[in-house]
C-alpha cells in the first residue's frame, strides 16, 4: 500500500469516525499505517477497514485491521482447502464410501447433506460445478465455518439436548448400494433416451 492509498484509507475511517486524526501528531500515525500495510494489497486492507466500520461502533485499530486481515485470508485458505476436497469427492461421487463421506470436512458435508447430495454434484457438468456450484460453496461457506465452530464450544448436555430433540424427527432412509446403483442406472437411462435421435 503506498503513502497516497494510506491517506485514502486514513480518510475514509475519519469520514465515519471524526476524531481519528485528532492526535498529537497524525503525520506518526499516517506513517506508522502505511509501514504496518506496505507489502499488503490496498484492496485486501480496505475491505478489512469497510468490513469493521459496517460491523462495529468502535473506531478501527492499527492491530484490529491487521487480525481481520489474517482473518479473510484464513478464511479464503479454509475455504479454498474445503472447495478442493468438495470437488474431488464429486469427481468420485458415484463410487465413494459412507466412510470416506464421514471424513470429509464439516462445512462440506454439511454443503451436501449427504452422499446423496455429493452424488448429484458429480453428475453436474465440470462448467456448472467450478462456477455456479463453487460461487454457492464460497458464499455460505463462513456460516457453516461459524456453525461448526460453536458446536464444538457447546457443553455435551446442550449437545445431548439437541441432538435428543432432532432425533425425535423422522429420518429418510439411507441409500444402499443397490438403490444408488439403480438410481445411476436411471439417471444413464434418461441421458441415453434425450440423447437418441427422433
Amino acid at each position: 500500500m503506498t503513502q497516497a492509498e494510506t491517506g485514502e484509507l486514513m480518510a475514509l475511517i475519519a469520514e465515519e469516525h471524526p476524531k481519528f486524526m485528532d492526535t498529537p501528531n497524525p503525520e506518526k500515525r499516517l506513517e506508522l499505517w502505511e509501514e504496518a500495510f506496505r507489502r499488503v494489497p490496498y484492496e485486501l486492507v480496505e475491505f478489512a477497514v469497510k468490513r469493521m466500520l459496517i460491523e462495529s461502533p468502535y473506531t478501527p485499530k492499527l492491530a484490529d485491521v491487521v487480525q481481520r486481515i489474517k482473518e479473510t485470508l484464513n478464511s479464503e485458505d479454509d475455504a479454498t482447502e474445503a472447495w478442493n476436497a468438495l470437488r474431488k469427492a464429486a469427481s468420485r461421487a458415484s463410487v465413494i464410501t459412507a466412510a470416506e463421506f464421514e471424513v470429509l470436512p464439516y462445512e462440506v458435508r454439511k454443503f451436501c447433506g449427504n452422499m446423496s447430495g455429493l452424488w448429484d454434484l458429480g453428475m453436474l457438468e465440470a462448467d456448472i460445478l467450478n462456477s455456479v456450484t463453487r460461487g454457492q460453496f464460497m458464499k455460505i461457506f463462513d456460516t457453516l465455518k461459524r456453525r461448526r465452530e460453536t458446536q464444538e464450544l457447546m457443553p455435551p448436555e446442550l449437545k445431548a439436548l439437541i441432538g435428543g430433540s432432532v432425533n425425535s424427527v423422522p429420518r429418510p432412509k439411507r441409500l444402499t448400494d443397490g438403490d444408488w446403483n439403480s438410481r445411476r442406472n436411471e439417471q444413464i437411462e434418461r441421458l441415453e433416451r434425450a440423447a437418441a435421435p427422433v
